[in-house]
């Protein structure tokens, strides 16, 4: 028992009429019979469509969600190449008139 409590759950009692059903008290040890079943025994078919409607959905998911994610990735490049190119521009454009104002000074004071 988890931090001294006691199971509320009794194990598992069949039956083929409430007759001859005996239930057991709670906290009794489980019953080890021959009675022992899985999902797979149960219903397979029914497993096997939940197993691929899982894989379906989660396939879609994770292609729709990359997709996205590529595209994001696409875009933040683009748009940091974009700034970059106006940031070289912009600067280019300063070089130049600094460069174009010297030479113009240059030329004026040459003709004082």
């Amino acid at each position: 028992p988890i931090l001294g409590l006691k199971p509320k759950i009794g194990p598992m009692a069949c039956a083929d009429s409430f007759d001859q059903l005996a239930i057991p008290p709670v906290g009794a040890d489980p019953y080890d019979g021959t009675m022992r079943f899985s999902a797979k025994q149960v219903a397979p078919k029914t497993i096997q469509e939940g197993m691929n409607l899982k894989n379906w959905g989660l396939g879609i998911t994770m292609a729709v969600f990359y997709t996205l994610g590529a595209i994001l990735y696409i875009v933040a490049g683009w748009k940091f190449w974009s700034v970059a190119r106006d940031r070289y521009q912009l600067g280019k454009s300063a070089r130049d008139s600094h460069v174009e104002m010297g030479s113009s000074s240059d030329s004026n004071e040459s003709a004082i």
